[in-house]
């Protein structure tokens, strides 16, 4: 199961109650023909630029709404069991991510949807997912 790794790492601090983020990158209806490599580079350049690159994270992409997207899900507990704050995160690390790999991956205008929630919720988000690049990286 793609989670164990996730609730292993969740254990180290069970006080948190909303231990897990979800990201959505949107692109462009115009980039609806980003390769697979092309969008796991992308996939790494933000969770690295928003100090969750050394975080195991799972990424889905899928066409549902009309656009390409990826789904980006992770924890905020650390190998060491301290937290990873996110105060703020949305609005600052964020983006400047979104900004900077914009530039760096020639892309178009996007948006990025940033929600926080407990280790069930990630659960039954993933289970829901059926997206056509289903894979886990592990950081």
């Amino acid at each position: 199961m793609k989670l164990n790794r996730f609730i292993k790492q969740l254990e180290l601090n069970e006080n948190v109650k909303r231990n897990s983020i979800h990201i959505s990158l949107n692109f462009h209806l115009s980039e609806s023909h980003l390769s697979e490599e092309k969008l796991l580079a992308i996939a790494d350049a933000y969770m690295e630029k928003i100090g969750f690159g050394k975080q195991p994270y799972l990424v889905y992409q899928h066409h549902r709404v009309g656009h390409s997207h990826i789904h980006l899900v992770s924890i905020k507990v650390r190998p060491d069991g301290s937290l990873i704050d996110l105060n703020n995160i949305g609005r600052n690390q964020s983006e400047q991510a979104r900004k900077s790999i914009k530039k760096e991956f020639g892309l178009v205008n996007g948006r990025v949807i940033f929600k926080i929630f407990s280790l069930n919720e990630m659960a039954s988000l993933t289970d829901k997912m059926d997206g056509t690049i289903n894979f886990s990286i592990v950081g």
